[in-house]
């Protein structure tokens, strides 16, 4: 049966060490099994159940896999599947009706081009049920039919929690949710509430310069301050999203270990929303900038709340927002209207908004059909999950059920930390490196792994209900990159300007490792391609490509690819990058805008702008249009750079901004300049000084002098002497005015100052000066 000339290369096993191999094929021929004569069974005592005529073998580097499979045509074996080329271990099937499962196994642990072998064990599914009281009641993590609706008609939380229990990255990353509602139990004892600490509650400074003053516990967004409100249901958001699990007490989250950011922001207008989002969107930055030593590694935020039959258009900031936060790699989940409606018609805000990083939730019930309160959108609309009765952390450290798509969005926003816990490091690192990109695949994942079921088919993007243990199982594969697969062209440029109208050429660093960082060590190319499509393979080195035939102020967008030319293997596509044929349409604005005045007209001066806004050379230059208060006031030919204008009041103060237009028709305008202000009118310096002497005990540093004018403040600057003296010899006033107002403060950190406020003085042109001593 078995024709073993072929092996005759067979290495006295590194694994079977009793026995030399003429033993062995000697027994073979005559008919003895291995695997009963080797050891009594002790090689493959304790194997579990396994797929017969499957093994599972690692070859040796360079091994010819195909090669060595013909060898041993007798057995039938032959190659399934390549499971991992960095390890080389195949999948490979053998005929059981040839050869025994234990011969066959043993003759691949013998070879010498083998390093190891097994069988193909099957794997149970797993369910980790966590030891929380109220457990038993949360039927939208675990659906035995406790309320009376559909055995698994559940996300398979328990199943997803054998694999992890969310909460920490693999290289450390503490996850955390932002949570945007009304009002929170902070201290409720199964909610871990992230704290800002870098934040000293309480002493009314913004100690971590991240723009929020006292912000230990969060923001509230109402006020504007970090005294978090207390409320109900922002409570039971927060604890189906990341209730601690596994703590002998109340409920279980979808990812239990993940903190929760709690930001009071959801009602009342628009503008308390975007101040809340900012928040998450602050933190998640400053986390990023100072690699983890101050901000938060937030991943998600939920919203649970909306305008009913609201019109994206209508809230362009708000939507774009999502944008905003996809960039820095957050996902949000949002709660869909709590009406049945068809939001794809109706319309609504936020989860009719047009962002890839909105992900909009409906509410489904336990047994897997659509809540009838709640709406649906074959386009706007993307998943389901439980939102029906559902149980979970109140205010008050207590418990309750709550209905809504309010409720069914933490399962999402959950959901999205969740998969982040059971990412690889080679996961985290690309999701650290290009966070929109991986943001938007996990994303796909998450809707990937949804349930289908019939009450959402046709009615929503996905047609499932969210499944975490799917899901989960999508990310535990899911590799941005293969470690053998080139790596990426870097330093892309593309230029094109008005010396080169129907022209775009792009320049790039060719890469000299793969992905996993091992230098390349074959030949390669790089694509380039626009809109999709391949334009050229060009050759290593070359590093250079120029498209022609284009039209002069359109927008062409390009990616690159690296191809090994030994196996074919590709790079990860690279950032999208681009140029305007001839260069940008716009004009950079005009820069270094300053002002003169006398008491019966002001001269604004300026640099005309040389560039396009995008940096290229500017030859089309025509107006430099200036406004006075919002309202245009003059055109004036480049090159002039000065003009003076006759306003219709003396003695007040106006705002001055400028803009660059081009010659095209219509014509191009940059951004406006930056606004200065100016003033119009009669103004006198003091003779001597309006503060001598101010003794600073030795401290160096720079002091302002401020008042304020008009309803403006005025700021003059100087700096102390090696004695901590200064004074300002010149302070221009309104003859005959009123100094309504001035202080005196000192810039350098380590001097403890109060400022000073003098009284209301009446100051001409022989003002008496004004001391003041530290």
């Amino acid at each position: 049966m078995l024709d073993f000339s072929k092996l005759t290369n067979l290495n006295p096993s590194r694994r079977i060490t009793l026995m030399n191999h003429n033993k062995i094929l000697s027994l073979v021929k005559k008919g003895t099994s291995l695997a009963l004569f080797l050891f009594s069974g002790i090689l493959f005592a304790g194997e579990t159940e396994y797929v017969q005529g499957d093994l599972l073998v690692q070859f040796h580097k360079n091994t010819d896999v195909e090669t060595f499979t013909k060898n041993f045509g007798d057995i039938g074996l032959r190659t399934e599947k390549l499971l991992t080329r960095r390890m080389n271990i195949w999948l490979v099937k053998f005929d059981p009706s040839q050869v025994s499962d234990e011969d066959a196994l043993l003759l691949m642990k013998s070879h010498p081009l083998v390093q190891e072998a097994q069988f193909n064990h099957l794997v149970q599914e797993r369910a980790t049920t966590p030891n929380d009281a109220s457990f038993s009641n949360q039927w939208g993590m675990n659906n035995t039919g406790q309320s009376g609706g559909t055995a698994d008609a559940d996300i398979d939380a328990p199943e997803a929690w054998d694999i992890t229990t969310g909460g920490m990255t693999v290289t450390g990353e503490q996850i955390v949710v932002a949570i945007v509602d009304g009002g929170f139990d902070i201290g409720h004892p199964d909610i871990d509430y992230f704290k800002n600490t870098n934040e000293v509650p309480g002493n009314g400074i913004d100690d971590d310069n991240n723009g929020y003053v006292d912000d230990y516990d969060g923001w509230d967004a109402y006020s504007s301050d970090g005294t978090i409100p207390n409320g109900n249901h922002g409570t039971h958001v927060a604890g189906i999203a990341a209730a601690i699990g596994d703590n002998n007490i109340g409920v279980a989250g979808v990812s239990w270990g993940a903190k929760v950011m709690p930001i009071a922001g959801s009602s009342g207008n628009e503008s308390v929303v975007l101040e809340a989002y900012g928040y998450a969107l602050e933190m998640r930055k400053k986390y990023d900038e100072t690699n983890g030593v101050e901000g938060a590694f937030v991943v998600s935020t939920n919203a649970s709340f909306g305008i009913d039959f609201g019109d994206p258009a209508n809230s362009p900031l708000w939507c774009a927002f999502y944008d905003s936060l996809g960039a820095a790699g957050i996902l949000n989940a949002g709660a869909t209207a709590n009406i049945n409606i068809d939001i794809d018609v109706d319309g609504d805000v936020p989860t009719a908004c047009p962002s890839d990083f909105m992900i909009a939730v409906t509410n489904t019930r336990d047994n897997d059909t659509k809540n009838n309160g709640a709406a649906y959108g074959l386009t706007t609309i993307d998943l389901g999950a439980p939102g029906t009765a559902v149980y979970s952390t109140t205010q008050g450290s207590s418990y309750g059920n709550l209905t809504g798509t309010s409720m069914a969005t933490p399962h999402v926003c959950g959901a999205i930390a969740f998969l982040y816990a059971g990412a690889s490091a080679t996961a985290i690192a690309e999701y650290k490196a290009n966070p929109n990109q991986v943001a938007l695949d996990f994303r796909q994942m998450l809707f990937d792994g949804t349930d289908p079921i019939n009450a959402l088919n046709g009615i929503t993007v996905t047609g499932g209900r969210l499944n975490i243990f799917n899901s989960i199982q999508l990310v535990q594969n899911y590799f941005p990159f293969d470690p053998l697969d080139p790596a990426t062209p870097t330093n892309t440029v593309a230029f094109s300007d008005f010396q080169t109208p129907n022209s775009v050429t792009l320049t790039w660093d060719d890469p000299d490792t793969l992905s996993g960082g091992d230098p390349i060590t074959t030949p390669f190319s790089v694509r380039v391609f626009r809109d999709g499509n391949m334009l050229m393979e060009v050759a290593e080195g070359t590093e250079t490509f120029t498209e022609a035939n284009l039209t002069d102020g359109d927008w062409y967008e390009y990616t690159l690819i690296t191809r090994l030319l030994s196996n074919d293997s590709l790079s990860m596509e690279s950032e999208s990058f681009g140029a305007f044929a001839g260069g940008s349409r716009t004009p950079a604005a005009p820069t270094n805008v300053q002002c003169s005045f006398t008491n019966t007209d002001i001269t604004i001066s300026w640099d005309d702008p040389t560039t396009q806004d995008d940096g290229t050379s500017l030859d089309d230059l025509q107006d430099i249009e200036i406004f006075r208060d919002g309202t245009s006031v003059a055109i004036i030919q480049p090159g002039t750079q000065t003009f003076i204008d006759v306003p219709p009041t003396s003695g007040v103060f106006y705002d001055y901004t400028l803009r660059a237009l081009d010659n095209e028709t219509p014509q191009n305008a940059s951004i406006n300049s930056d606004t200065i202000k100016c003033f119009m009118g009669d103004l006198v310096s003091l003779n001597g000084n309006i503060i001598d002497e101010v003794t600073l005990a030795g401290i160096t540093g720079e002091v302002e002098l401020g008042m304020t004018l008009l309803g403006e403040e005025i700021i003059s600057s100087a700096t102390t002497d090696a004695n901590g003296n200064f004074s300002f010899a010149q302070i221009p006033v309104l003859q005959g005015g009123v100094l309504v107002y001035d202080y005196v403060k000192v810039t350098p950190d380590d001097f403890n100052y109060a400022t000073t406020v003098f009284p209301d003085t009446s100051l001409n042109s022989g003002g008496n000066p004004v001391s003041v001593t530290y």
